[in-house]
């Protein structure tokens, strides 16, 4: 693959991608801004997701590169970020994916305090994500099932106009024939996100619902909620520290939040609600909630936040 200059191109099969910046950078691989020119002079924006060269020869992770594009393609929610293809530019994968201009969670939380609502309605968002993802059925009519196993706030992001975006589908496991990646025994996804079980080993719906309990709790405190443990007292204790921290924080809580929050975070996977009844429950709370709402709120916040995190200059290019 050809190295170019940030106003360059690569061409493959009539298409042209006019590579402008750098949006992020994972040890896997490499995010691009790009914008798409086709024949017809049709032109959009697209994210061009690129494996690191040295990762390439790792065939696991270039075969869950490639599941990562055929499941996005499987799957639609307004909150999962659109697959428009997977294609190799000179001999690597890359997939183009739709460009969301706007933050991601981690960045907000950082800088400002999220309102009880817009977080709300955020979370609300992402587990209607996550249940569209898990319910939707493949081509063959079975379930997917898929499991995103990387909900985190860096892996969410919001635009201007008041849309959540679910990104990183990367390590997520799915039940679908032209599948190529097996389970294995590693364990996926970021350590402080992690649930008990899947501290041993154990994926499940649940999973990525505890995950998005962290999420909410980090949106409401400006806190991280901290590392699980497999035992179970020593878990409960943590979880009771953290519930009155959250508590004292923001004491005009609702108990019904407060309650929400804490069965997101249940040591056991059945004590958990379901991505799609957290949807409705946060939905619930949200409508309840005076205050701003999640567009008017991101319209004002969005860009301000967009002029703290600039986007890297484009010095490693598709190469």
């Amino acid at each position: 693959m050809t190295t170019e200059s940030s106003s360059g191109s690569v061409t493959k099969s009539g298409r042209a991608y006019h590579v402008e910046c750098v949006i992020g950078r994972g040890g896997f691989g490499t995010v691009y801004r790009a914008r798409l020119l086709t024949d017809g002079s049709f032109q959009k924006a697209v994210a061009l997701k690129v494996l690191h060269p040295e990762m390439e020869r790792i065939d696991e992770v270039a075969q869950r590169m490639r599941d990562e594009a055929r499941l996005l393609g499987l799957v639609s929610h307004r909150a999962i970020v659109q697959c428009d293809g997977l294609v190799q530019l000179a001999g690597r994968w890359a997939i183009v994916m739709e460009h969301v201009e706007g933050v991601n969670l981690l960045g907000l939380i950082r800088g400002i305090p999220i309102p009880p609502g817009p977080a709300l309605e955020i979370v609300a968002e992402v587990a209607g994500a996550l249940h569209q993802a898990w319910t939707s059925k493949g081509p063959d009519g079975r379930p997917l099932g898929i499991l995103h196993r990387d909900i985190k706030p860096s892996n969410v992001k919001l635009t201007a106009a008041g849309a959540v975006k679910l990104l990183d589908f990367g390590i997520a496991r799915a039940d679908f024939e032209d599948r190529e990646a097996s389970t294995g025994l590693l364990v996926f996804g970021s350590e402080t996100y992690l649930s008990p079980e899947r501290l041993d080993r154990i994926d499940s719906h649940a999973g990525d619902v505890y995950a998005l309990g962290c999420v909410l709790f980090e949106a409401l405190t400006q806190q991280a909620y901290g590392r699980s443990s497999s035992n179970q007292d020593r878990y409960q204790a943590h979880l009771a520290e953290r519930i009155a921290v959250l508590r004292e924080r923001l004491d005009h809580l609702p108990p019904a939040l407060l309650a929400l929050v804490e069965e997101m975070l249940a040591f056991d996977p059945g004590d958990r609600p379901t991505a799609r009844d957290v949807e409705w429950r946060c939905s619930q709370l949200q409508a309840q909630w005076p205050g701003e709402r999640l567009r008017d709120w991101a319209e004002q916040v969005v860009p301000q936040a967009l002029g703290w995190h600039r986007a890297p200059k484009s010095d490693e290019l598709v190469g």
